[in-house]
């Protein structure tokens, strides 16, 4: 229906429950039910994919069972209507447990990514486990099937469905509706027939009920305990857990929120108080799993300024979802410092009121002592307590650093957590900080890790500490990658979690998804920025528009690092001549060497080589080791052999230094991505054994230059990698170098779809335009090439690179018939080689191009 004076959508009241709901209680259906399910929804998207419509989201929440048992596929909110799709290209839209490869990638999804989705679907109807979880290989996926039902034929068509290349799976919902009726599911005893395992595990689950209770109560009852914080006067239902269960998700738990102290006394050892007694009574909190607690940091992230009135927080708690609120205050008295804290309803109704009267140097332990208290009014029972009684000089010293890491202001931090160690060297919450701070500023977490495991920790924090182990090694992504997916299920608000999930996916190759993420992250948690820079880089290299929008405007707007992006992101879309006027302004005030830099790099993309070179003649004299590799780039841009060489002597040394270390400038990692001349690869072959295999970019680093140096064997073992551009990568080498010339192309044209920040992207069209040369292609030399030519993201590799690419794409333009083009390129080139000798081979064959 429709009304002239608003706008709705008038849509189909479905009364019954999703498959979600159905496989939450029941956990695995029936063989018989299983097909029938399947079947169905098949049948439903049939009829969307003849209309040319891919849903792109199927999965349980998105199916309906109604009171009749009908089928319904419901939300197309994001579903591809043939030529017209509202997202953005490179963007993962869906959702990651049911999306196949190709989606998580943000590549374009087609019918194959709906049955791929279908079959992780009946996949965890039959096993009661999620496929991506699982990450199990087609064999495992057969065998888990297998076992879990005993039906071979839906096993394999399972297995089909969720192939990893869609030109594997079936090629139609009607093919695989088709697999599913040669099951045994006409048995009528198929659910006697599954293993014995699925039954028990269903009558050892414990009867669902339903309690309603006045607001404030906590009661435990036929071993189920029973939470409810709510306004009292109003009766309402709140779902039963047993004890032992853990929660799932936050909106299955009662939200508790801690606000900021309010401190009267002045003492100034009590610095800290405001937000550092909420963050002790909040981490008491969190060892009872049925409570959500929303602590100071939590609601800081939703509030304008810290310095807020009572009322923002008490705002920022209620739109998180909080239904008690907790208050807290310290006095100075004669006896000494009074410690209250008040248990209110979200909408002021009192709960409960606790004091304590200590010292100055109890007060953490006094607050400590009142979350069993608070613990009591909100679900009926104490927390575990959290370590030993501590001085009062730690608490204090880490609640400081716990507040610098929030200000990210991590040289703060490290000093507090100095004097931490110093008096308590193997206090767990110290030491988890300590991990999580060593892992942002690129140090080894091993004993910070090891020693944080030892004691006593909150779940999610122990959850996030094995999984660092996992994302920190990374040559362990994928199971950091599984970890971390099913850990965010069960503490979807856990900053650290999520966090730790953006890092594996980004570096794991899934970047698409990691901007999910990370976007879900930003979100959640406004204030926290890193990781900033991998969203900047991933944006700008797939000239995201909305993207780089976003991730800009995130960044302080007067800092010089804004400048810098949003002349990237003018870049990313080619638009040379303003990124250059942006740069130019702020270069008048006096800019820094990032901004001379980042100005000869965009004179170089906009032709004015000549400009290029005069901004950088003052850089010889600065010792830096990372401006080695530039000035090399730039010698070899320009065709100055005598420069060239001498600074490849310079650049190989630098690279030396800082292969190994915590600098990962630019420097070394483009001097490996060069293609070196012959006369000066010998160069490159110290460096191979120093070059690490810590994250993707070094990895990556290693594969080209073994590749360069014709190592067969380490090409060979790169093949084997964890990150997908490696893999590309190798298997380009590979090829190539068995004279497999349509396998490297396709391979290299991998290499850059799967680049998460394009560092090597330039690099990678090189070869991939060399190979279509070799091939007689012209029409993907000059694509491939005016990636090069025309780079949406600027890398050293350009160097070395723009010389051919401009004189393939001059050849290529002629043998397509294209003379003004040809000369184009070619009179640029000419420009370009302003230093080449006599003689210069890529001078010649422009010049010829030029009088033809």
């Amino acid at each position: 229906d429709v009304d002239t004076e608003r706008d709705f959508i008038v849509m189909e009241l479905v009364r019954g429950e999703s498959l979600r709901a159905k496989l939450k209680r029941e956990r695995v259906l029936s063989i018989q039910e299983i097909v029938r399910v399947g079947q169905s929804l098949l049948d439903a998207l049939a009829a969307a994919h003849a209309a040319k419509i891919v849903h792109r989201d199927v999965k349980p929440a998105n199916i309906l069972i109604d009171e009749a048992n009908t089928i319904k596929l419901v939300d197309f909110g994001i579903a591809s209507f043939g030529d017209r799709d509202l997202t953005s290209t490179g963007v993962r839209i869906g959702t990651p447990a049911y999306m196949a490869p190709e989606q998580l990638r943000g590549r374009v999804a087609d019918v194959r990514a709906d049955l791929y989705a279908v079959g992780a679907t009946l996949f965890e109807a039959a096993t009661g486990e999620q496929l991506h979880a699982s990450s199990r290989a087609p064999d495992q996926v057969t065998a888990a099937v297998l076992a879990a039902t005993g039906d071979a034929a839906l096993a394999s068509a399972i297995t089909r469905a969720v192939a990893e290349q869609p030109d594997d799976r079936f090629a139609s919902a009607r093919e695989f509706a088709d697999a599913l009726g040669s099951t045994r599911h006409l048995a009528t005893d198929d659910a006697a027939k599954r293993p014995a395992k699925h039954a028990d595990d269903v009558a050892k689950r414990p009867a669902r009920r339903r309690w309603w209770l006045a607001g404030g109560a906590a009661v435990i009852a036929a071993g189920a305990l029973v939470v409810l914080a709510r306004p009292r006067g109003h009766d309402m239902p709140v779902a039963a857990r047993t004890a032992a269960a853990p929660a799932d998700a936050t909106h299955e738990r009662p939200s508790i929120a801690v606000l900021p102290f309010i401190d009267h006394t002045g003492e100034a050892r009590l610095d800290f108080a405001a937000s550092g007694l909420p963050h002790i009574l909040a981490t008491q909190l969190r060892s009872i799993p049925e409570l959500h607690v929303l602590g100071y940091y939590e609601l800081l992230d939703h509030l304008p300024s810290g310095s807020a009135p009572a009322e923002a927080w008490e705002r920022a708690a209620r739109s998180l979802g909080a239904e008690t609120v907790i208050h807290g205050e310290i006095f100075t008295e004669q006896a000494g410092i009074r410690v209250v804290v008040k248990v209110t309803t979200i909408n002021g109704g009192e709960l409960g009121r606790f004091e304590r009267m200590t010292s100055v140097d109890s007060v953490p332990a006094a607050t400590r002592s009142i979350a069993a208290d608070v613990a009591r009014v909100a679900v009926g029972r104490a927390p575990q307590a959290l370590g030993d009684a501590r001085k009062f000089e730690i608490d204090r010293n880490l609640q400081l650093a716990i507040s610098a890491i929030e200000r990210q202001d991590f040289t703060a931090a490290d000093g507090y957590l100095d004097t931490v160690e110093r008096e308590a060297p193997d206090l767990a919450e110290a030491q988890y900080y300590r991990a999580l701070l060593n892992w942002w500023l690129s140090r080894p977490i091993d004993a910070a890790v090891t020693r944080a495991l030892a004691g006593n920790l909150e779940s999610a924090q122990r959850g996030f500490m094995e999984g660092l182990k996992l994302v920190y090694d990374q040559s362990h992504l994928t199971p950091a990658i599984n970890y971390f997916r099913e850990l965010v299920t069960h503490f979807p608000d856990h900053r650290e979690i999520n966090y730790g999930l953006f890092e594996a996916l980004y570096h794991g190759g899934f970047p698409a998804e990691a901007m999910v993420v990370y976007r879900r992250l930003a979100l959640r948690h406004p204030r926290f920025k890193l990781g900033l820079k991998h969203a900047l880089s991933y944006y700008v290299g797939h000239a995201d528009d909305d993207g780089m929008r976003w991730a800009i405007a995130r960044l302080e707007p007067d800092l010089e690092e804004s400048l810098l992006w949003q002349a990237r992101a003018h870049v990313a879309r080619r638009e040379y001549a303003a990124a250059i006027a942006l740069l130019r302004r702020h270069d008048s005030k006096g800019a820094t060497f990032e901004v001379r830099r980042e100005l000869v790099e965009i004179y170089l993309l906009d032709g004015q080589f000549e400009l290029a070179a005069d901004v950088a003649a003052d850089w010889s004299s600065a010792d830096v080791p990372q401006r080695a590799s530039q000035l090399l780039a730039l010698a070899n841009a320009f065709g100055d052999v005598n420069a060239a060489d001498a600074w490849s002597h310079k650049a190989a040394a630098a690279a030396e230094l800082m292969t190994g270390s915590d600098e990962r400038e630019r420097g070394w990692l483009e001097l490996a991505a060069i293609e070196m001349p012959d006369a000066r690869r010998d160069r490159l072959r110290p460096i191979l054994p120093k070059l690490t295999t810590e994250n993707i970019n070094q990895v990556v680093a290693h594969t080209l230059v073994a590749g360069t140096l014709d190592e067969r064997t380490l090409v060979d073992a790169a093949r084997k990698s964890e990150f997908p551009e490696v893999v590309a990568v190798a298997n380009a080498l590979h090829a190539e170098a068995t004279k497999n010339l349509n396998g490297a192309a396709d391979y290299w044209k991998q290499a850059v779809d799967t680049a998460a920040d394009g560092n090597f992207v330039i690099l990678e069209q090189l070869a991939r335009a060399r190979v279509f040369r070799k091939l007689g292609d012209h029409a993907e030399v000059l694509k491939s090439c005016d990636e090069v030519i025309r780079p949406r993201r600027f890398a050293w590799a350009w160097g070395s690179a723009i010389g051919p690419c401009l004189r393939w794409s001059a050849e290529a333009a002629a043998a397509l018939g294209n003379r003004d083009v040809a000369i184009g390129f070619a009179k640029r080139l000419l420009a370009l080689r302003m230093k080449a000798p006599d003689g210069d081979p890529l001078v010649k064959a422009a010049r010829e191009i030029a009088v033809r």
